[in-house]
C-alpha cells in the first residue's frame, strides 16, 4: 500500500483520514500502483507539492524525486527515503493518474484535464446533470457502486477516464448503474452530458 500526501491533495499533508490518498495494485502488472484522483493547488503549505508514502506514517519510508520540485508530467524517477525530503510539484488542477512502478523506481503522471462542465462526485455527495429535455438525474457513489436517479428514463454509459467503457445501460430511471469498481476515477453520462465521479 502506498498513500499520497501533499499540499495539493484533497486534505493539506493529511494521512490519517478517510480521504483519496491510497493507491491501488495495478492487476495487470504486481510491480505498479495506481493512484487516481483531483489534485489542486491549495493555500496552505507547500500548496502545489506531494510525496508518497509508504505506510500511515511519516517515520517510515518514502517515496521522492531526486530533483528539488519535480514536476509531475510524463515519467520520473523516484527513490525511497534517504537523502532530502524532496517532493513532486503540480502546474495545474485537474484529475490525475499517478503510476509507481516499484521495481524501475519511477513514477507515471498522466493528467486527464478540467472541464467546468463536469462536477467531480465523491462518494459523499451528489451531483446533479440536465439533459436536453431539462430531465433532471442525481449522481452518487455509495459502496464503490455508482447510482443514478432520474425522472424519466435515460441512456447512462460509465467509462474509465482513459476512454474504456465499464456498462452501457439503456432506458434507465433510478438506483444502481455498475457495482464492485475498482478506486478510481469514472466518468458518467447520461444522455450526452458528462459528470466525473471519485470511486474510493
Amino acid at each position: 500500500m502506498l498513500y499520497i500526501v501533499g499540499g495539493c491533495c484533497e486534505l493539506n499533508w493529511n494521512y490519517w483520514d478517510e480521504s483519496n490518498k491510497r493507491f491501488i495494485p495495478n492487476p495487470d502488472n504486481p510491480e505498479e500502483l495506481i493512484w487516481e484522483g483531483p489534485l489542486r493547488i491549495g493555500s496552505q503549505e507547500e500548496p502545489n507539492r506531494f510525496k508518497i508514502l509508504t505506510a500511515e506514517s511519516w517515520t517510515e519510508e518514502t517515496f521522492h524525486p531526486y530533483i528539488s520540485d519535480a514536476l509531475a508530467e510524463g515519467i520520473s524517477e523516484a527513490r525511497i527515503s534517504g537523502g532530502d525530503d524532496l517532493k513532486w510539484t503540480i502546474e495545474k488542477d485537474g484529475v490525475y493518474r499517478l503510476t509507481l512502478n516499484t521495481k524501475n523506481e519511477t513514477l507515471k503522471s498522466e493528467y486527464f484535464g478540467v472541464d467546468s462542465n463536469e462536477e467531480l462526485v465523491l462518494d459523499t455527495s451528489t451531483a446533479s446533470i440536465s439533459d436536453t429535455d431539462a430531465v433532471l438525474s442525481s449522481i452518487y457513489v455509495s459502496n464503490r457502486t455508482i447510482n443514478v436517479d432520474g425522472e424519466v428514463a435515460t441512456d447512462v454509459i460509465v467509462s474509465t477516464v482513459t476512454g474504456q467503457t465499464v456498462i452501457c445501460k439503456s432506458n434507465h430511471i433510478s438506483g444502481p448503474v455498475a457495482g464492485n469498481l475498482p478506486c478510481g476515477i469514472y466518468l458518467v453520462s447520461i444522455n450526452g452530458k458528462t459528470a466525473k465521479v471519485l470511486v474510493r
